[in-house]
């Protein structure tokens, strides 16, 4: 890829969402990541035509959007010489001052423009326009899981009265190779996945008061034995961790870095049920992390500092955190 190219990614890529409106962002943002799946085409006749798909979301624009590209049929599954018969993308950007979305989706394969208003509607999204006719369209995601979604768009030609069904998406979260492990070989199995509950994408608030704190995306990496945790708090500070059982020392081990220059390191284990992590920091100041499962699925994270060698800890951050 030439140096050009290369730029231009770099430009329009970001690693997450923009800190003065990361909330907001994660209402497309949890889907970022590859998608795989079949799309269903309902023609006005009664035909109908069924495709593999892939999908792909990212940021992008300093994180105050989100692109993505649908493509059908999968590039990886296509028959030899099968041409695209979609290949578009969407560009989706939150506008904080009418708290909705402003969507433009392109696809020249099929010479399709459309630009619509996106808003959370319950447990999904829902994305609507008019078409040059003054047909309602709308476009909606349900069924929202953090491993799997549902796409479907219909359209009403007699103002919301009726609606037909023209296509659906059936998509789930792509499984690369790399992040998976072959559990029946690996004798540490049961101590690599001991910390699996943290996985996913979640926004983070105070247990107390449900202050938002901030949003955490943690993904599995590297063959399924490193645990990369990606933090963009609501006050613009951010930090990444990378977690993995060290099997020489037999313990769970964090590095964790932050963009104000702290660099900690931490270790341990399960401890009654939960996560924890201690260590010493370069001041001398020791700092102890426990994280612990929660009954509904969330996870409770507390942050505990010593300037004594733990005699005295006094809480630095407690964050629940909620699946996106």
């Amino acid at each position: 890829m030439g140096s050009d190219s290369l730029s231009y990614i770099d430009a329009l890529c970001a690693i997450g969402p923009a800190g003065d409106r990361a909330g907001k962002m994660m209402l497309y943002g949890q889907f970022v990541g590859a998608w795989d799946g079949t799309v269903t085409v309902y023609r006005a006749n009664g035909e109908q035509s069924q495709s593999t798909c892939e999908v792909h979301f990212g940021w992008a624009l300093a994180g105050r959007a989100i692109q993505d590209v649908w493509i059908a049929p999968s590039r990886h599954e296509r028959a030899a010489g099968e041409g695209d018969r979609m290949y578009g993308t969407t560009l989706r950007m939150y506008d904080p001052q009418r708290d909705e979305w402003q969507i433009v989706w392109t696809d020249p394969v099929r010479q399709a423009f459309n630009q619509m208003i996106g808003r959370k509607v319950g447990n999904g999204i829902v994305q609507e326009y008019r078409d040059g006719e003054g047909t309602i369209c709308q476009w909606s995601f349900t069924d929202i899981e953090a491993d799997s979604f549902h796409w479907m768009s219909r359209e009403s030609t007699d103002e919301r009265k009726s609606w037909r069904i023209t296509s659906e998406f059936h998509l789930k979260r792509r499984k690369r190779p790399e992040d998976r492990v072959d559990t029946e070989t690996d004798a540490n199995s049961a101590q690599l996945r001991a910390f699996d509950f943290w996985q996913g994408t979640w926004r983070v608030t105070d247990p107390g008061t449900g202050k938002e704190l901030g949003l955490s995306r943690v993904d599995s990496i590297l063959g399924g034995r490193v645990l990369h945790e990606q933090w963009s708090g609501a006050d613009g500070y951010r930090g990444e961790s990378f977690n993995i059982f060290n099997k020489d020392r037999q313990c769970w081990h964090q590095s964790w870095v932050s963009d104000n220059g702290t660099l900690l390191l931490l270790d341990g284990g399960v401890k009654d049920g939960a996560m924890d992590l201690e260590g010493t920091a370069p001041d001398g100041e020791r700092h102890r992390i426990r994280w612990t499962p929660q009954t509904d699925g969330g996870v409770l994270q507390e942050w505990d500092a010593s300037s004594d060698g733990g005699q005295k800890w006094q809480q630095r951050f407690a964050g629940l955190y909620r699946r996106r």
